[in-house]
């Protein structure tokens, strides 16, 4: 689990608020299925001064209610043919009291003490893991919350699921990730201040410790009823839990007097790495190439065994050819912060930075911007402000697109909203504007013929400009996935995405098994980039020959322990 160190108490800092829960601040347990939200939930509701709601969906209804409301009929009648936007904005403004309405009398049926004394209840919230499906509206009514992000290794999860659900592992799989890409949406834009994130492994290893740590954050102290709790329903299947405190007394001990359950027992212990006993070579391949991001980025070994402790490669062209090894300690470039973590946590997508969870990706992005334009490396903060130099990011990570505004004259651009720009079709007049473009990970979902995204990012460029750039690569041949692709939509959502493709020559395409990276739509994986292939676009664009940087910045945290994927920089002639 990561947190900063240095946390505000409750409500400090927060947006002003006295309303029906008198300035508690919201709380939010995030997570995708089976990830152990509600063991954790059932943990922290046990606290006098934490309300947490099982599933409620309070926040869930009204957030989906502005949603209909604000498209209005074609959602259908009962949600307007008139005047059904003013009616969502009503919705939505009202939608912090109504919550914490709502959150007043709960706390009053739970017994828990709702005042500004110094032991009423300091943080309200809810657990729930659709909470994914109305982060507009979360963010919007709730700029204040905090969330606690728990995480668990998506295998275990998948199983779970497809238990649960009767599905196939491979949809599980799916069901998982569209819920953790939905839920890095969210985090990425919030505050890391107020982001805790827990590990199920480490939970279900050292409950108290893992609670400790949490309520450490939240500034509040360890009550003897916590360890009570432990105590009596470590073993005990969590989903039941709440019912059956729904019969409780004030203290939340259960009304039997042995304060035992006839929820089943369950060993949670047991259940961490299931996958490693019932996934069979099919299902562990199927993992490692649908998910493999993600168990790199949270730190999880892959799944096809390469005789050593570090992840394994998806493909033979995909080695980990100098791993990290030992204590690394490094100052993030992006926000600052001094952190020391394992060498097994530092990779391409691990976040690794306790303060704004950046990857090795991220500060090497920042790493070589600095490089090009200062001529040496800098922390963003550090960066002397140049307004004449003029930028633009494609979809870059808001973390650093914030600071980097705040440097440069620089736009954070994107493909699907304002400010928008989609580089296959560019508007001529910013031709020739930019002296850096940054895009990392982006080229990989243009749909073909990619060579016009290249020569539209030269074009964009001044002379001596130059591109900051990276995308998953191989050391092999690119992989076109739709190599036809012309008149295409994509229909269904999750597992049952199917992409349905018309070519130039009118014949019917159906592609299933679809990949995305973060999302849906514009982030369909396309491709799977060559190394040399790659560098071939760039010269045929019209750049100099590009230069690949595998060199580390121990200040920065920057290693590359593979060979592929590594960050690109591509100059436009002087």
């Amino acid at each position: 689990m990561n947190a900063s160190t240095e946390q505000s108490p409750a409500h400090k800092g927060s947006v002003p608020n006295q309303g029906a829960m008198k300035g508690a601040c919201p709380l939010f347990v995030v997570g995708a299925p089976r990830s152990g939200t509600t063991v954790f939930a059932n943990l922290l509701n046990v606290h006098s001064r934490i309300l947490i709601s099982n599933e409620s969906a309070t926040v869930l209804q009204l957030g989906e209610m502005i949603r209909q409301s604000q498209i209005g009929v074609s959602e259908g009648l009962i949600f307007g043919k008139t005047h059904n936007e003013l009616w969502a904005d009503e919705l939505q403004s009202s939608m912090r009291a109504l919550t914490e309405r709502f959150y007043a009398r709960v706390a009053n049926a739970e017994g828990k003490i709702v005042s500004h004394d110094p032991e009423s209840v300091a943080y309200f919230g809810d657990k729930h893991p659709h909470l994914k499906d109305c982060i507009g509206a979360l963010e919007t009514a709730f700029p204040d919350a905090r969330y606690i992000h728990v995480i668990r290794d998506p295998r275990d999860s998948a199983l779970s699921i497809a238990s649960m659900s009767d599905s196939s592992f491979h949809d599980a799989i799916l069901n998982w990730k569209e819920f953790d890409t939905r839920y890095n949406e969210l985090l990425q834009d919030v505050d890391p201040n107020l982001v805790f994130q827990v590990r199920y492994e480490e939970l279900v290893e050292d409950y108290a410790s893992c609670i400790t740590g949490v309520l450490d954050w939240l500034g509040l102290d360890m009550e003897s009823e916590i360890n009570d709790h432990i105590k009596k329903y470590a073993d005990v299947d969590a989903h039941t839990i709440f019912n059956t405190l729904r019969k409780l007394n004030p203290k939340g001990t259960l009304a039997k007097k042995d304060g035992s359950s006839n929820a089943k027992k369950r060993d949670y212990k047991e259940s961490a790495g299931r996958w490693k006993r019932e996934l069979n070579s099919d299902q562990l391949a199927i993992a490692d190439e649908l998910i493999g991001d993600a168990l790199e980025r949270y730190g999880y070994e892959f799944s096809i065994d390469n005789g050593s402790n570090r992840p394994a490669p998806k493909n033979p062209n995909r080695a980990i050819v100098n791993p990290v090894v030992g204590r690394i300690k490094f100052q993030c470039n992006i926000c600052g912060k001094h952190n020391e973590v394992d060498g097994s946590k530092i990779g391409r997508e691990t976040s690794s930075c306790s303060g704004c969870r950046s990857t090795v990706r991220m500060r090497s992005i920042i790493h070589l911007l600095s490089m090009e334009l200062f001529g040496e490396s800098m922390i963003i903060s550090n960066m002397p402000p140049r307004p004449e130099i003029k930028g633009i990011g494609m979809s870059d990570w808001g973390v650093y697109a914030k600071r980097l505004a705040n440097v440069f004259s620089y736009t954070n651009t994107f493909y699907d909203h304002e400010p928008q720009l989609d580089v296959t079709n560019p508007d001529p007049a910013l031709f020739g504007t930019y002296d850096f473009i940054i895009s990392s990970d982006v080229y990989e979902h243009v749909a073909p013929p990619v060579s016009i995204a290249f020569e539209n990012a030269r074009k964009l460029l001044k002379p001596g400009g130059v591109m900051i750039f990276s995308v998953p690569f191989t050391l092999g041949e690119t992989v076109e996935h739709f190599p036809d692709l012309h008149d295409y939509e994509i229909v269904g959502k999750g597992a049952s995405s199917v992409l349905i493709n018309t070519t130039k020559t009118g014949e019917r395409q159906e592609f299933r098994n679809l990949v995305f990276h973060g999302g849906e739509g514009a982030t369909l994986e396309m491709r799977v980039y060559g190394r040399d292939p790659l560098i071939k676009h760039f010269e045929d664009a019209g750049f100099e020959t590009p230069t690949i940087y595998e060199e580390p910045n121990h200040q920065f945290g920057i290693y590359f322990p593979q060979n592929w994927s590594l960050p690109i920089v591509a100059r436009v002639a002087e």
